[in-house]
């Protein structure tokens, strides 16, 4: 009888940690860039983009995360599956997206490799939140025809 509650104490706590970890890791929101806290990225995008502030919507719900981007008011959709494994999607102008999407400890890794008409370009998106949620950093690293690329963008809560 006794091991029963044991047991059952240990699934109880282990719920409950599992659910404040995933409330920790919420990314939803509306973020807008801090250009003075961002890199400059290639294009224009990044600090000091021309058009405004780029802004980023997030939609997190249990193993899925949709992040809409709007640069100079052009939106564009990206969803991801969080589960680890490995996933296709179209990245839009004919070219495809395979990625692998984690948690690795409070941060999201997505990692993958875009194909475009150019060809392959592989690719590493770091997500983490400060500590009271309100301070959004991607650290990318992106490699292609001129290199490696690594950049970080910081986006503030709105």
């Amino acid at each position: 009888m006794k091991s029963k509650w044991v047991l059952i104490t240990v699934f109880v706590l282990a719920a409950c940690m599992a659910v404040w970890a995933l409330a920790a890791k919420d990314f939803s929101g509306t973020w807008v860039l801090d250009p003075s806290k961002s890199d400059q990225m290639m294009g224009g995008r990044g600090g000091g983009a021309p058009g405004g502030p780029v802004e980023i919507v997030i939609a997190h719900s249990g193993n899925e995360l949709t992040i809409t981007r709007t640069f100079q008011g052009n939106p564009m959709e990206t969803k991801y599956i969080l589960d680890g494994a490995e996933h296709t999607q179209s990245s839009g102008r004919g070219g495809e997206l395979k990625y692998k999407a984690a948690w690795d400890g409070d941060n999201l890794v997505i990692s993958g490799t875009r194909v475009t008409q150019r060809g392959e370009m592989p690719m590493k998106e770091v997500y983490s939140l400060s500590e009271d949620g309100k301070v959004l950093t991607i650290a990318t690293t992106r490699s292609g025809p001129q290199g490696e690329q690594v950049f970080k963008q910081v986006y503030n809560k709105k």
